[in-house]
């Protein structure tokens, strides 16, 4: 194990750390962990992938995954759970647990050859104006 001091703080480097077999598991060969006593960890993994764990105040991580598989993945997770994932398998997946999604943005295109969507109620409209207001009761149907 190699040990870096940085001012006040100490990094330990080493390709089998016993501070990180918590949070990665066993590790394969070629692996490398690095970890800070402050509970940061990143793992290189052989086959490419790269993670980053962060600890949150309330003692959950910030989880961030590069994975090379397919064409690539990249999955970002809070310690909500809350999660927005890339990849070649699911597309663009955003998972915001019992929280509201929120684009602000000019414009905002949805482009595909259907669109669903799968809610109790659906408004659409502008800001001041009254919104055309379609719910499971009554659907509104436009085509």
């Amino acid at each position: 194990m190699l040990a870096l001091r940085v001012g006040a703080q100490v990094f330990g480097i080493a390709s089998r750390a016993l501070a990180s077999v918590a949070a990665f598991g066993k590790m394969g060969e070629g692996d490398v962990a690095l970890y800070s006593i402050g509970g940061n960890l990143i793992r290189l993994q052989a086959n490419g992938a790269i993670n980053v764990l962060v600890p949150t105040k309330n003692g959950k991580q910030l989880v961030v995954r590069l994975d090379p598989k397919g064409a690539g993945e990249i999955k970002i997770v809070n310690g909500a759970g809350m999660a927005i994932e890339f990849s070649e398998e699911n597309g663009l997946v955003v998972n915001a647990g019992q929280k509201d999604v929120t684009f602000a943005c000019r414009n905002f295109q949805v482009i595909g050859a259907a669109t669903n969507l799968n809610t109790a109620s659906v408004k659409l409209g502008v800001s001041g104006a009254k919104p055309l207001v379609g719910t499971a009761a009554s659907p509104q149907v436009f085509g």
